[in-house]
């Protein structure tokens, strides 16, 4: 927080945050001495280290002597918890930040040299620590020749989502060879590509959930090679509580027959949705109601704008590596393609600090989520499905593939499926320190999804980012 002209240091202010309050009074002529961070459209707090920041715009009222925040940005700057009070003369209007950003129009942005014609003071409130930082600590690793020791087989055929699929149990998938730790090390999952079927035969292939669940305060991380595409398949990472729906759903990698682009969602009870605050990178918003009884369980579904994130392409690229941030501010999941994977996400990190991967590509916060009361405890999962409630629903079949979904390809040549597999280097979740954030148990668990029916036609919302 840059209060140098109210006669703080920058040292005084960060030894003296948790539970603080500063105010700072604003004149016209304060303007220099605030520094490069004011000018005459936007003000500028720094926090910490003079790289994170919180930005402010305001606006009158018809009152003409109230002033309220208009746009919050940069996901790192405050806690949920924290609250902004902006106030000229006497007057005090007390509103809630969010980590979140909220879109708005160039339109809306006053000259401060408006609002600074008399005295403003700018009153900032903690009921936590401002922490620049979002760090977690290694707590599970799947990789190697242990990777499957901790998940569970479903061992049954889809029942789950009316697919064309068995889902093998593991002394089954190992025997097959449709799981297991391949000459790099990598674990690998695939759907039977070698035997020919009759009707009404179904196909062989993988569905593994792991034994652990994770809470509220976690991060999961994917390191992929390869994923399945390919007409038919209905490939998705993705995390769920034991009873769907009422402990939510979480898709960090979804695909579907042919597509090109990686899909992310959330699916809940009524009462979650995507939110306009949301800071993300991709500008292609499927939908915005995350409640499984709206639009078929669409799902507020999010697309991932390059097409390295999926397919032919994602193989090519060498892969890369999901972040998934299941945290109480919100839902976050970055994306990135080998050659551009952080540094921090390098080798075997013990740590990690989300605040320093940028901007996610897809971001639910909890000013429209509120994600203690919508998601419980997730396990993760991996599972391709043929055919079945979205890959062989007329309105996703027919914009990539051609002939019938089950008896043209899952019956068809079995080298149909010669690109149906998932290569995986690692999964690793990360937990805030000193809390419980796994809850262990070696039961096998049944975790349902309900028939999911997406709509043909993607709608895509642009909004405006603003960066200081």
């Amino acid at each position: 927080m840059w209060l140098s002209s109210h006669g703080l240091s920058n040292q005084d202010v960060q030894s003296s945050l948790n539970g603080a309050t500063y105010i700072h009074e604003y004149h016209k002529n304060d303007r220099q001495r605030a520094g490069s961070t004011m000018d005459a459209t936007k003000a500028t707090l720094l926090l910490g280290d003079n790289t994170t920041y919180l930005p402010f715009m305001c606006k009158s009222t018809s009152r003409g002597s109230l002033w309220t925040i208009e746009d919050v940005l940069r996901p790192v700057c405050v806690p949920p918890s924290a609250f902004l009070d902006i106030c000229p003369s006497r007057t005090r209007t007390r509103l809630p930040i969010t980590s979140s950003a909220t879109s708005i129009a160039l339109s809306e942005i006053l000259d401060l040299n408006n609002m600074l014609t008399r005295p403003t003071t700018i009153v900032l409130g903690l009921s936590l620590a401002i922490v620049a930082s979002a760090q977690y600590n290694i707590l599970k690793e799947y990789a190697g020749q242990t990777f499957f020791d901790e998940w569970n087989f479903y061992n049954n055929f889809d029942n789950l989502t009316n697919g064309n699929t068995n889902y093998v149990s593991a002394k089954d998938a190992a025997s097959l060879k449709l799981a297991f730790i391949n000459d790099a090390g990598n674990a690998v999952m695939k759907v039977d590509n070698t035997s020919s079927l009759k009707f009404p035969q179904r196909r062989n292939s993988i569905r593994i959930n792991t034994k652990d669940r994770f809470t509220v305060g976690t991060v999961w991380i994917a390191d992929m090679v390869h994923v399945p595409y390919g007409c038919s398949t209905w490939p998705a990472f993705w995390s769920s509580a034991p009873t769907w729906p009422d402990g939510g759903e979480i898709d960090t990698f979804e695909g579907v027959n042919q597509v090109t682009m990686n899909q992310m969602g959330l699916h809940a009870s009524n009462g979650c949705v995507h939110s306009n605050s949301s800071v993300q990178s991709s500008t292609l918003i499927n939908s915005t109601d995350c409640s499984i009884f709206a639009n078929s369980n669409e799902g507020c579904i999010i697309t991932n704008p390059t097409t390295k994130s999926y397919g032919l392409p994602f193989s090519q690229a060498g892969g890369g590596v999901w972040v998934t941030e299941f945290a109480t501010k919100g839902i976050s999941i970055w994306f990135f393609t080998r050659s551009n994977i952080p540094d921090m996400l390098q080798g075997n990190a013990t740590t990690i600090d989300t605040a320093q991967l940028g901007i996610p590509v897809a971001n639910w916060p909890s000013d429209g989520c509120a994600i203690n009361e919508f998601f419980e405890p997730q396990s993760l999962i991996f599972d391709i499905a043929l055919c079945g409630d979205y890959a062989g629903n007329a309105n996703s079949f027919y914009q990539t593939c051609t002939g019938v979904c089950y008896q043209d390809w899952v019956l068809g040549d079995p080298s149909n499926f010669d690109t149906a597999y998932f290569e995986v280097s690692h999964v690793r979740v990360y937990g805030v320190p000193g809390e419980l954030t796994v809850i262990s148990s070696d039961a096998p668990r049944s975790i349902t999804r309900s028939s999911i029916l997406v709509a043909s036609v993607v709608t895509i919302f642009l909004f405006t980012l603003s960066f200081f």
